[in-house]
């Protein structure tokens, strides 16, 4: 059994506090419950006393390039990402695009059971993988789901 999102949000904002994080991004795609989520935690981070975190909230319909580029450009490094499956490859390949990941960067989202990669490229698949894998961030499940258990997972792992 999987944790709600809103529970998510309480785990975000415990490790907003325990590495006193100041300035935090929110990126979601314009679905209702994304938009729901997204302005719980902006809500829940701006009504507790004891944060004093700047916050930028952002949403998305289909292309995340332009509210990936405000983020490059207001230099946010820490950054929440509430998308769907059917978008996630898409951001993550953007993420890649733009150079925003790996150590200057900390991602949170929570995870998908499964992405549809059959219109990418493998070399977009490529770079959606590296992008991934160099990544910080809870997942809630893994990224991909294989078909056999044996089967690498598109994080590197191995379903077991």
């Amino acid at each position: 059994m999987n944790p709600t999102v809103r529970e998510y949000n309480k785990a975000f904002i415990a490790l907003f506090k325990r590495f006193k994080w100041k300035r935090v991004a929110i990126v979601y795609a314009i679905d209702p419950y994304f938009v729901e989520t997204a302005n719980h935690l902006r809500d829940e981070i701006t009504n507790d006393s004891t944060l004093n975190i700047d916050v930028l909230t952002e949403g998305y319909s289909e292309d995340p390039s332009l509210v990936l580029s405000l983020l490059k450009e207001n230099d946010m490094r820490i950054i929440v990402a509430f998308i769907s499956s059917r978008q996630a490859p898409r951001f993550w390949l953007e993420v890649y695009n733009r150079d925003m990941y790996g150590e200057r960067y900390v991602w949170f989202t929570v995870a998908w059971n499964t992405f549809n990669l059959e219109y990418f490229t493998q070399e977009e698949i490529n770079n959606i993988k590296i992008a991934l894998n160099n990544s910080f961030g809870i997942l809630g499940n893994d990224v991909l789901v294989p078909d056999n258990e044996d089967e690498v997972l598109l994080s590197g792992k191995v379903q077991r």
